[in-house]
Parts: C-alpha cells; structure tokens; sequence
C-alpha cells in the first residue's frame, strides 16, 4: 500500500504547475504523510499524522496540512477515496495581514438554529461554503450527499466537491423530498428573492450592513486562517484565477 500511495503522490504532482523548490518540498511532505500513514486513509490513520505534527511551529504544520489536504482531495477525485477526508489544524494560524486588523464582524447569532429560516439557510451557505446567490438558485438536492457530508457542484466541466458542516444538515435533511434547496410549488426562485431573503434576515440581526458578499469574504478569511493554500481556495470557490485572493495572502 505505501508503493501505491507514493506512485499516487507522482501523479499528484504532476497535475500542478510548482517551482522547482516547491515541487521537492510538496514531495518530502507527501512522503512523510505516506510513511506516517503507511499508505493507508483511515480516520485513525489520519489522527497519527495530526499528532505527529504537533510539535511543529503553526506555519510548518499548517503547511503540510495544506498540501496532504490538497493530495486527499486528489485522490477523492480520481476515485482513490470512497470519502472526502480533510484534515484540520488543531491551532489557527493567525498573521499579521491587513484584513485581520479591521473590524470583526460578531457573526455568532447566525448559528442559532431555527429551520423555518431561509434566510438563516441562505447566510449559512454563504458562509459555510462560500457560495454565491447566483450558485444557490441553481442548487439542487441531488448534489448534497447527506451520507458523507458533501456538496458536489459542476459547472462548465469544472467540478468542485466542497464538505458540509454539520450545522448545514438538518437543514438540508428537512428539505431532502425537493427537487430544489430553495423552490416553490417545484419551481426556482429568483436572484431577486434570495438578496431579499437574505437581507430581511441580516436586518432582523441587526446586521443591516452586512451582504451576501461580506458573508463570502468571512468564508475566505476563515479558510486562510485555518491554512487554506490559495490555488485550494479558489477551486473551492470556483475561481479561474487567484488575482482576487491575493490580497488575503500577503
């Protein structure tokens, strides 16, 4: 098993376009996940390799989370992986950029559940996955795995898998007979109804200035935070370039 995960690890590399450097360190990195892991995904596997990484400094263990997390996503798309395992720091990297010294936005009441609210449903979503209106109008049921936690998008052959937190689920679990997240009477609603949606909630918050955008740049300061790698990012979010994440990284 740990041959063929080394082999897998070749081919991982050979899909990205790294410089010389960054291509030996992504392998010695990967090489280490493999021997850690002796070439086996398990849940308990993946806990050996998280703890194994403990006594690093942030920036290198939120490093070589980020490049095995990027071989796992590798591998659950070309159908090594029956799941999506993706493994998280267990300390938030926190660096002095810009952004992180502005205003925080106190986005906590959000997560007070109450299922009868689309427009907590809809600020969720946008803050969960980083989806935009526009993706959730055409969003349907078919493309949430409830089982494994997953929503699989595809767009102009584009395809992106993102995880689900489990504060999404029963709200996805309330509306699993639809054809559509969000419909009436089997119909989609309009990009209109879901600003509106959204707004008349955000107010009911006191959240007033806050937008679907604004809610969309928390999901990408959070992902940054956590030690998301920028080319990671922006197929999360459906990017073709990484120009509009640049700023999040400097």
């Amino acid at each position: 098993m740990l041959e063929q995960m080394m082999c897998q690890v070749s081919a991982f590399l050979a899909t990205r376009t790294l410089a010389a450097n960054s291509q030996q360190s992504y392998r010695y990195d990967l090489q280490q996940f493999c021997q850690t892991t002796r070439g086996q995904v398990t849940d308990q596997s993946l806990r050996r390799y998280e703890e194994s990484l403990l006594g690093l400094k942030a920036t290198a263990r939120n490093r070589k989370l980020s490049v095995v997390n990027q071989f796992l996503y590798f591998l659950y798309e070309q159908g090594e992986l029956t799941r999506f395992y993706r493994l998280k720091s267990q300390q938030v990297l926190v660096k002095n950029r810009t952004w992180l010294v502005s205003e925080q936005l106190n986005l906590s009441r959000l997560y007070q559940i109450d299922l009868a609210s689309t427009g907590q449903l809809i600020a969720l979503l946008i803050l969960e996955l980083g989806l935009t209106p526009s993706e959730l109008v055409l969003a349907e049921m078919k493309q949430f795995d409830l089982d494994f936690k997953l929503l699989r998008l595809i767009r102009k052959q584009q395809v992106r898998v993102l995880p689900l937190s489990d504060v999404l689920l029963p709200f996805l679990l309330a509306r699993q007979a639809q054809t559509y997240l969000f419909e009436h009477d089997g119909q989609r609603y309009s990009r209109q109804w879901f600003h509106r949606q959204l707004s008349n909630y955000l107010r009911e918050l006191g959240l007033s200035e806050v937008s679907a955008q604004r809610l969309r740049e928390e999901y990408i300061k959070r992902q940054v935070e956590q030690g998301m790698d920028a080319q990671t990012l922006a197929k999360h979010l459906g990017l073709k370039s990484l120009t509009s994440l640049e700023r999040y990284y400097k």
